[in-house]
């Protein structure tokens, strides 16, 4: 299809983050009538003046856009499609928070119409779409599910900072809410697919299969934490061990490191949750979920411990840690625990300075200028990005040999430098 060939029918994306605002475009490209909703005024008028603070677009991507931003759900009412690309956290007890999508289902609900299609993309437990999302749209527009309008779910794919994998080439899982609704799913998503779309059995499918696919990178993340740990007290290189093991043709290649953002970090825990209400434990995502969380604490005393055998005071002791965010090559900070790493630095009593290519507005710590890191005492490579790579390896080398200071490489990011620890 010619992508300004316009097709009879306006789709609003709903939440435009990092997964909904590239889906918009998408969809904008391919021919669709699109309006792009948030909440947020400040991101409407930014993308309207094509700035986006995620990084996830391009800016000639930005000026291409053929459709509207707002933040008022009356200017969507005649939109035929709504899809649903709002953030699911976790709240201060490591449960789901579903507000967001709940606020979403009574907007769409307010200017829901007869045969109108909704899809949700925000990660859920198995059942929150026909739980809690569907009654709600239902109450509001005072319409009935499969008899007045569709419903489909379709879990997000979207990886933060990748730009070879985008919304168009990766294959995507749908599911709908009858057979009928399914044609419609289908219909949109291949409308700009270039990869495979699989056809899930049913929505809580397709729900279940976005958490084991995150869950299942977490457990074998936790494996790798622990077994790091253990066997770098013998004094073995970890990255040894894996590489070793790796030959054999069926061993998964899986990392130590800390996990954060807003996936892995976070949808194990609806796992949890729905387990828990099931009667289940879930006691082996659990403690998953546990010892990844623990990788900031192990690396605090690490360096405590370093500190003491290399007569460093901590009061005082200047930190230089390069990346806060929660991933390389990613301006995203969400549920970072390389910032939870710097703030507990800051804590105890460190004087801490940071740098990183994405992120310098911190309140907790000075951004400080890479010809700085002759002077710290400690020097951490938390998050490695490729501008570290390819632009201060010599610089961290010089600061690596000095036996009277302390370098962490956490993910083993450099050549075998004099790492005094890593995960």
């Amino acid at each position: 299809m010619n992508k300004n060939q316009k097709i009879n029918s306006k789709v609003c994306v709903i939440g435009l983050g990092y997964v909904g605002l590239p889906l918009a475009l998408k969809l904008s490209e391919s021919g669709w009538d699109v309006t792009g909703y948030d909440t947020n005024k400040i991101r409407v008028d930014q993308l309207s003046n094509n700035s986006d603070i995620t990084k996830e677009v391009e800016e000639h991507e930005l000026i291409s856009f053929t459709g509207t931003y707002t933040s008022d759900i009356l200017e969507a009412a005649d939109c035929t499609t709504y899809i649903v690309t709002v953030p699911t956290p976790i709240d201060s007890f490591s449960e789901p928070d579903l507000g967001p999508l709940k606020e979403a289902s009574r907007l769409i609900a307010n200017v829901l119409k007869f045969d109108d299609l909704v899809i949700y993309e925000s990660t859920v437990f198995p059942g929150v779409t026909e739980e809690y999302c569907i009654p709600i749209l239902e109450h509001g527009s005072g319409l009935l599910i499969n008899k007045n309008f569709h419903v489909g779910y379709s879990p997000e794919r979207i990886n933060p900072g990748d730009k070879t994998r985008d919304v168009s080439n990766i294959v995507k899982v749908i599911s709908a809410s009858s057979s009928e609704s399914l044609l419609k799913v289908e219909k949109l998503y291949r409308s700009f697919m270039t990869s495979d779309i699989y056809i899930a059995e049913n929505i809580k499918v397709a729900e279940a299969s976005k958490l084991l696919e995150n869950t299942q990178r977490d457990v074998n993340i936790a494996l790798m934490n622990e077994f790091s740990e253990v066997v770098s007290k013998l004094g073995v290189d970890m990255n040894e061990v894996i590489n070793a093991a790796a030959s054999k043709w069926n061993f998964q290649t899986y990392f130590p490191g800390m996990v954060g953002g807003h996936c892995i970090g976070v949808d194990p825990f609806y796992f949890i949750y729905r387990a828990k209400q099931l009667g289940s434990t879930a006691p082996l995502v659990t403690a998953a979920r546990n010892v990844n969380n623990a990788q900031v604490a192990r690396t605090i005393n690490e360096i405590l411990r370093l500190c003491v055998s290399k007569k460093i005071d901590t009061s005082g002791a200047r930190v230089l840690q390069l990346g806060v965010t929660f991933k390389p090559d990613c301006p995203d900070i969400r549920n970072s625990l390389s910032l939870k790493l710097l703030k507990e630095l800051h804590t105890i009593g460190f004087e801490i300075n940071y740098h990183d290519p994405y992120i310098d507005f911190l309140d907790v710590a000075v951004f400080s200028d890479l010809r700085e890191i002759s002077s710290a005492d400690i020097l951490i490579v938390a998050v490695p990005h490729h501008f570290y790579k390819d632009n201060i390896k010599e610089m961290i080398k010089l600061h690596s040999i000095d036996k009277n200071k302390i370098f962490i490489d956490l993910q083993s990011a450099f050549p075998k430098f004099e790492n005094d620890f890593q995960l």
